[in-house]
């Protein structure tokens, strides 16, 4: 008898073909879920007496419907389901939430729905919404993923509208009624999940009625689109700024006038110059460029006084701009992938710099001015042609991490403090060593050191100074060509107070389970 009083009953992927007729006793439920139960096709006749439920989930099941019981569901406030949605869907008129899958048609009466706040729709044959959804006076949240080609021209009707998320391969535009949508804050517009072979995604034009969004703080374009129009720069709410295509070249000087803009997310193959006033972007924190044919920065970059992370993955970028030292608040610079050769000697000025991560590039040194880099923690030179360190590298006091190395296995650190991308695997640059072929003396100063990784490098002797630095915890000299072992590091090494990697099948065997709160013995005085 307990059980005929749960009030949440939840049966999600568990096998079920059949729903016994006894659980329409369960009058007390104000939850269920049966989803995820391939093989359930249908609910019993007597489900019509769980008149309590608020919370139905019968999504990803065989059913292919909204049961007709469900229509006894009056205060039902949370449907998820796939398939059909029935003419009756009106009558229940306390939903708040609603997700539909695999639709193929939308009934007219979903506008009759005043409560309705969140409305998730992935419809695969639908090209168009029916112009009662544009009735939805509560609705919120609208998420679309399907092949829609159009939205109604009453769309700008949902004036409570706050997040958008639409998803499509055939819009060719948005309606102009999108400049009443004032309560908008989060729109984005990406590729739709359901493709057409080959068969490219429909270049969107977007309407200047987007420019008068003034709520919008976050705009998310990852699809084909026309010219970025100048109007865009008048969002001037907007705070993070997500743009991947690749049918643009330029951005429009409009687009560095956006006084809120905090995030920059660029990710344009095609995009071959950035503006001249890009510096103009102030309040900036966050920048990550992706490109291939962007050789060079305008040197207004470093104007970006509140630049906390930049971002670098630019296959033709040639130089950094000396402008870069300007960047004081700058706390993170990662670089993939360039044609960069030398680093500006500006580089010594970012007084907050604390990680410093470059891969794949042509680098060969580093300049001396490295060592004024008072706060760097984390220098990773990875895939680079690096022959020698400066000797103002011993200056660095707050340095925890070094590593100059051309191995693909990551260690610990690469989960830990930052995910690198991956190179491909095709390039020739993962096979050859790098060039490095000692350490300069002044690495006896580096009394933060604990991690010091030299992975497939030239080097074939080390330093017996490393064994006297006190926070060291590891050392990888994985496929290089080190005979001998100091008498100073082999003892901290079989003390246990040191973890030494020299094989690639030692490495491999900690990779995983190795971390520096594992540490066998307690770091000598």
């Amino acid at each position: 008898m307990s059980a005929l009083r749960l009030e949440s009953l939840k049966l999600g992927n568990n096998g079920l073909s059949k729903i016994p007729k006894w659980l329409g006793s369960m009058t007390n439920l104000r939850e269920l879920d049966l989803s995820e139960n391939e093989n359930l096709k249908s609910l019993p006749r007597s489900m019509n007496r769980l008149y309590n439920l608020e919370t139905l989930n019968i999504s990803e099941t065989g059913i292919g419907k909204v049961p007709r019981c469900v229509r006894e569901y009056k205060k039902l406030k949370k449907l998820s389901f796939d398939g059909v949605i029935p003419n009756w869907i009106g009558e229940l008129s306390n939903l708040e939430y609603i997700s539909m899958g695999w639709v193929k048609k939308i009934s007219e009466s979903i506008g009759e729905l005043k409560n309705l706040r969140d409305l998730d729709i992935r419809c695969y044959k639908i090209k168009t919404l029916p112009n009662s959804i544009c009735k939805l006076s509560s609705l919120k949240e609208l998420i679309i993923n399907g092949d829609l080609k159009e939205l109604p021209e009453t769309f700008g009707n949902l004036k409570s509208l706050r997040e958008l998320r639409l998803s499509s391969n055939s819009m060719e535009t948005l309606p102009d009624s999108f400049r009443n949508l004032r309560s908008l804050e989060i729109l984005q517009i990406g590729k739709g999940m359901f493709s057409h072979g080959d068969e490219k995604p429909v270049p969107l034009a977007l309407p200047r009625s987007i420019g008068r969004l003034s709520s919008l703080k976050e705009l998310t374009i990852n699809v084909p689109i026309r010219p970025i129009p100048d109007w865009l720069g008048g969002l001037s709410s907007l705070k993070t700024l997500y743009l991947t295509t690749d049918t643009i070249t330029s951005l429009p000087d409009s687009l560095c006038r956006l006084p809120s803009l905090k995030e920059f997310f660029i990710d344009c193959p095609r995009l071959a110059t950035l503006p001249e006033n890009f510096g103009s972007l102030r309040s900036l924190t966050t920048l990550n460029i992706k490109g291939i044919y962007l050789a060079t920065f305008p040197d207004s970059l470093g104007n970006l006084e509140n630049l906390e992370t930049l971002d670098i993955n630019v296959r033709s970028l040639l130089a950094l701009p000396e402008s870069i030292g300007n960047l004081s608040s700058l706390e993170k610079l990662h670089i993939y992938r360039t044609e960069i050769k030398t680093l500006p000697d500006s580089i010594g000025n970012l007084a907050r710099l604390e990680t410093l991560y470059i891969q794949g590039s042509k680098l060969t040194a580093l300049p001396e001015s490295i060592g004024s880099l008072g706060t760097l923690r984390v220098l990773r030179l990875q895939y680079t042609d690096i022959t020698s360190l400066p000797e103002s590298i011993g200056d660095l006091a707050n340095l925890e991490f070094l590593g100059v190395y051309n191995y693909s296995n990551p260690s610990f650190w690469d989960f830990i403090e930052y995910q690198p991308n991956k190179l491909d695997k095709d390039e020739k640059v993962i096979e050859r060593k790098c060039p490095l072929a000692a350490l300069p003396d002044t690495v006896s100063k580096l009394k933060s050191l604990k991690y010091l990784i030299l992975n497939n490098t030239e080097v074939s002797s080390l330093p017996a100074c490393l064994g006297d630095l006190p926070a060291l915890e590891l050392l990888e000299i994985v496929e290089c060509n080190v005979k001998t072992i100091p008498p100073s590091i082999r003892y901290l090494a079989d003390s246990g107070e040191l973890s030494l990697f020299r094989t690639k099948k030692e490495h491999l065997r900690h990779d995983w389970d190795w971390h520096p709160s594992q540490r066998r013995k307690h770091r000598r005085k």
